[in-house]
């Protein structure tokens, strides 16, 4: 299975504008605005990372060589995470469910390659359903439906594109408040190093603030 970054989160998306890191900054010369916007978005990404939940907007497709047929967990790495790097992530699977990114937002329509070739397209509300209740969201095969059988294409059959995140008003005040503390670390202290000591971890005050409501899965 595979998971890609189709639409990355714009500079409208971030859970912080550059005005919001620029008060908490305070005298921001114009000239490093585009540094603290991309420390913005770094911030974010460690807290994604810290979270375990997408704090921006971001539309994805999740391919799959078969649909669940039972229960376990499939494990994969993001191979192709945009700008991302490279990050380890379980999808929860039963013989219906099929775990997505959290926060939700909608997903589909779904695409099923048959061994022929041919294209079969799965519809919302008809063939399947979208669950953005639970957490981290599912789909699931509508009422009376189960998901698709038979030969499939040998690899990359099932194809699934999703929306998920917090919109910037959503994204919780824990979330921001540690990017704060975070950005200001990284605009103030630009050397990855103090003296001839290297500097520890991320400081505990702010991955707490990360972590803080954070989204288990087991």
């Amino acid at each position: 299975m595979n998971l890609t970054l189709v639409t990355d989160a714009g500079i409208l998306d971030e859970p912080l504008l550059v005005a919001d890191a620029g008060d908490y900054l305070r005298d921001v010369p114009a000239a490093d605005l585009t540094t603290v916007q991309r420390l913005i978005t770094a911030a974010r990404l460690e807290a994604e990372n810290e979270n375990g939940r997408e704090l921006a907007v971001k539309t994805w497709t999740l391919v799959l060589d078969r649909f669940p047929s039972g229960s376990g967990v499939l494990s994969t790495a993001f191979s192709n995470y945009g700008t991302q790097g490279n990050r380890n992530f379980e999808f929860g699977v039963d013989p219906r469910f099929i775990e997505l990114l959290d926060p939700l937002i909608s997903a589909g329509p779904i695409t099923c390659k048959q061994a022929d070739g041919s294209l079969v397209t799965l519809l919302e509300n008809v063939d399947f359903v979208v669950d953005v209740m639970k957490h981290p969201g599912v789909i699931c095969p509508a009422p009376g439906k189960t998901w698709p059988g038979g030969a499939l294409w040998p690899s990359s059959a099932v194809q699934i594109p999703f929306a998920a995140g917090f919109l910037p008003a959503q994204c919780p005040e824990n979330i921001k408040q540690g990017m704060r503390l975070l950005v200001s670390e990284w605009y103030e202290n630009r050397l990855p190093f103090a003296a001839v000591r290297f500097v520890a971890e991320m400081p505990f005050n702010v991955s707490n603030l990360f972590r803080n409501k954070k989204l288990w899965r087991f």
